[in-house]
Parts: C-alpha cells; sequence; structure tokens
C-alpha cells in the first residue's frame, strides 16, 4: 500500500469507523444499535460495555456519552455519570437533555 492509499484508508476509517466488540467488527451506527437494544432488553452490562468501545474509538460520540452516563447514573456511579455528561456538554453545549441529566445525577 502507498503513501495516498494509506491515507485514503486513514480517510475513510475517520468518516466510518469500525468497532471490534466480541470478536465482531461493527459500524457506529451498529455498535449503537446493538448497545440500545442491549439496553432495551436490561443487559445493561453489555450495553455499557459497547458504549465504552464506542468511546474508544470516537471519544466524542455525543449519543454513547449520555446513554453511557444514564446507565452508570442509574448503577450509581454518579461521578462517572457527571463526568460523562459533562464531555456530551463540551461537544454540544446547546443539547437541554445533557444539562437536564447533569442536574438528575448531581
Amino acid at each position: 500500500m502507498n503513501r495516498k492509499q494509506r491515507r485514503l484508508a486513514q480517510s475513510r476509517a475517520q468518516k466510518d469507523p469500525k468497532i471490534l466488540f466480541r470478536g465482531v467488527l461493527y459500524t457506529l451506527e451498529q455498535a449503537h444499535e446493538w448497545a440500545m437494544q442491549q439496553q432495551n432488553l436490561a443487559h445493561y452490562e453489555d450495553a455499557m460495555a459497547m458504549y465504552r468501545s464506542i468511546l474508544t474509538i470516537v471519544p466524542d460520540c455525543i449519543s454513547a456519552l449520555n446513554n453511557l452516563g444514564s446507565l452508570v447514573h442509574q448503577f450509581g456511579e454518579v461521578d462517572e455519570a457527571i463526568s460523562l455528561y459533562h464531555r456530551a456538554i463540551r461537544c454540544q453545549p446547546a443539547n437541554a437533555v445533557f444539562y437536564r441529566n447533569l442536574g438528575d445525577a448531581l
């Protein structure tokens, strides 16, 4: 692979990141959908693990920040929830939902 091909591949990876989770490769959208399904099925540990995997690859993924914040808050991890909500607010300061969730955690 030459330099131009590597740059093109890196650019594509940034636009459509892949998440490797438990041996399966997901697109960001698939990973988020899977995590939300697990959350809806009350498989909270699986959902939290996927949200954390998403954030490892895309640290400013606001939906993962907010959803993981909600889950860890439910499990009593208030400090982590507050940190996640603050990160979401830094990424999207006009989103009132993040402020409401932060207020609930405080």
